[in-house]
C-alpha cells in the first residue's frame, strides 16, 4: 500500500491521506487491537443471532447491548455524496460479512 493502489488509481499520497493505520496482529503479541477485536467479536455474534431471530435484544445483558450499539455505530457506511472514484472504492468494502460454517 505504500506505493498506492493502482487498480483503483489511488496514489501513494492519497493512501497517506485516507488510511489511519493498518495493523498485523497475532495472538502471541497481545496488542490493543487484538484485545479490542476479541471484545467486539461477541457483539458481532450477537448481531448475527439477532438478525437470524435466535436472540432478541431484550434478552441481551446491558453490557452486550452497549457493545452492540458501539458495533453498529462503527460499521463502515458509505456516504451518499462522494466522488465517483470513492464510490467504487467504498463499494468494495464490506464491514459486516457472514461466512458459512464448515
Amino acid at each position: 500500500m505504500t506505493n498506492g493502489i493502482s487498480r483503483v488509481e489511488i496514489t501513494k499520497q492519497e493512501v497517506k491521506t485516507h488510511v489511519t493505520s493498518i495493523s498485523y496482529v497475532t495472538k502471541d503479541n497481545h496488542d490493543d487491537e487484538l484485545q479490542l477485536a476479541d471484545l467486539m467479536s461477541g457483539a458481532v455474534q450477537n448481531k448475527y443471532l439477532l438478525e437470524k431471530g435466535i436472540y432478541s435484544k431484550e434478552k441481551l445483558n446491558p453490557i452486550d447491548n452497549v457493545l452492540l450499539e458501539v458495533l453498529e455505530k462503527t460499521l463502515f457506511k458509505r456516504k451518499a455524496t462522494v466522488a465517483v472514484r470513492k464510490k467504487f472504492l467504498y463499494s468494495q468494502i464490506n464491514s459486516y460479512v457472514v461466512f458459512p460454517n464448515y
